[in-house]
């Protein structure tokens, strides 16, 4: 296959929702070939080294998408074009070039380091720590009082305020006097929330949640009936009249219910503090530091001569440097020559 593989394979990962027979001699091995161009390849392991990098969730969502899973494709085989017309006999002896392959290395190593310390966790039996997180914590897992509402917006934008609350009433009436196309076809023709045309004036209020003007969420809230509408209530939009679909009580979640979302927490926890420790233990070893070279950092990638001058500036600002005053306010001890130890 050659050209650009973005387009190319489009065709061929759309159609998922047509019944096909999978091959049966479909390849699945880590060196199968999913494309050749200009005398690269991309394997399996390849695709599977790439989409490593990532966890687990984006991973998955990653690959819903035609798009994405090209675009992916694109970037490995340009990668590997673009390092086989790459000479590396001539750089072989650049510190720099060995130092970013070495760096490369580490990262790899590094990442599947950290695989490691989050796949221990897997030992320990969830099971029995979400039972016990549950009856110790019951309260937590108490679902509260939610309710689903469609809503009417009259906006205060280019009115009296009293004007706008006569056109709310208005349209309440007409919908008390049984207007035709009822409460959402007020919305379709007289809303003015520019959101309506992507969620049809719909919304959750929580009883937990603050995201909503207070106003708004109260009156949403102390809706009981279906279809009720409230009475016009006043926000820093405008006036909004709001309609009652469903409202679900407050009530205990039974352990079943919250089982997989404290699971995944106890996971998430364990995995998160067994990489801490252990990274925390790597940053407490000793170590050395040579004080003049960290100091020339911040000069060295300077352009030639800015360089220089701002070395000799920042050694002499350092020897200059002295304590805030004080009443034992005394000069700084000069750095010593030899690298210093500490935690």
């Amino acid at each position: 296959m050659s050209g650009r593989v973005i387009g190319s394979l489009l065709g061929l990962l759309l159609p998922l929702t047509v019944a096909a027979v999978v091959p049966g001699d479909l390849c699945q091995k880590p060196d199968c070939v999913l494309i050749e161009r200009g005398g690269q390849k991309v394997t399996l392991a390849d695709m599977d080294a790439r989409l490593s990098q990532l966890d687990a969730a984006t991973r998955a969502d990653v690959m819903t998408s035609p798009e994405r899973i090209e675009q992916i494709v694109e970037s490995v085989i340009t990668a590997k074009q673009l390092a086989a017309s790459f000479d590396p006999s001539t750089v072989e002896s650049d510190p720099v070039f060995q130092a970013e392959l070495a760096a490369a290395r580490d990262q790899v190593y590094a990442r599947r380091r950290m695989d490691e310390l989050r796949a221990q966790t897997a030992k320990v039996n969830f099971e029995v720590l979400a039972k016990e997180r549950f009856m110790a914590n019951r309260a937590n897992y108490q679902m509260n009082t939610e309710v689903t509402v469609q809503h009417l917006l009259v906006s205060r934008e280019g009115r009296d305020r009293d004007v706008a609350l006569a056109r709310a009433q208005e349209l309440r009436d007409a919908f008390k006097a049984g207007r035709s196309g009822g409460f959402e076809g007020l919305i379709k023709e007289f809303s003015e929330d520019p959101s309506k045309a992507k969620n049809n004036g719909i919304f959750v209020v929580k009883a937990d949640e603050e995201i909503y003007d207070p106003a708004f969420k109260n009156a949403a809230l102390a809706l009981s009936v279906p279809q009720q509408v409230s009475e016009p209530v006043e926000t820093q939009f405008g006036f909004h009249l709001i309609q009652l679909i469903e409202r679900k009580e407050s009530r205990q979640r039974e352990f079943d219910e919250v089982r997989d979302e404290i699971i995944a927490g106890l996971k998430t926890e364990a995995e998160s503090r067994a990489t801490s420790e252990f990274l925390n233990s790597l940053r407490a070893q000793a170590f050395k530091v040579d004080d003049d070279l960290l100091l020339s950092l911040r000069a060295r990638y300077l352009p030639p001569g800015i360089r220089e001058a701002t070395l000799e500036q920042l050694f002499s600002a350092r020897e200059q440097a002295i304590v805030p005053a004080g009443p034992a306010a005394a000069p700084l001890a000069p750095t010593p020559d030899k690298p210093k130890s500490g935690q």
